[in-house]
């Protein structure tokens, strides 16, 4: 895979096409990519090189619908996702990703975490959000 990715630079992009965000999560350097998708075989090729990218590719694009798609450019594999969102959904996964995407994650989830204790009425409200929330958070940890 060579050099691994720059994240001083991708922890600034909120925004990636699905393909980006899944070679980054298996610590793909998109700079030396970048001179190998100038062909059309290039993603079947990519394929066979990384069977691990065919896998997270697949599952990500299947569960496509729990990430926020910014926008559509054509085939599926230019939609573009936030980096942060798919961070957290590979930790539910239980994908084992670089340190710098789990720190992504984490700062997404931490979004939704509170030092206060809900009352009574906000259980009932949030109960379902901060379930999915725990599982996801658990799963980022472990």
């Amino acid at each position: 895979m060579g050099k691994a990715p720059n994240w001083d630079v991708w922890e600034n992009v909120p925004v990636v096409m699905i393909w980006e965000a899944v070679a980054l999560s298996i610590g793909i350097n998109l700079n030396f990519l970048r001179k190998d998708i100038q062909s059309e075989s290039w993603l079947e090729e990519f394929k066979k090189k990384f069977p691990i990218f065919a896998d997270r590719l697949l599952v990500a694009m299947r569960n496509a619908t729990s990430l926020s798609v910014k926008s559509k450019v054509g085939e599926d594999l230019e939609w573009f996702v936030p980096l942060n969102q798919f961070a957290a959904l590979a930790c539910v996964f239980g994908w084992q990703i670089p340190p710098h995407m789990m720190e992504l994650a984490d700062a997404y989830m931490a979004r939704y975490e509170t030092d206060a204790k809900p009352d009574k009425q906000q259980v009932e409200i949030t109960s379902l959000k901060q379930q999915v929330e725990e599982l996801i958070l658990g799963a980022c940890r472990t």
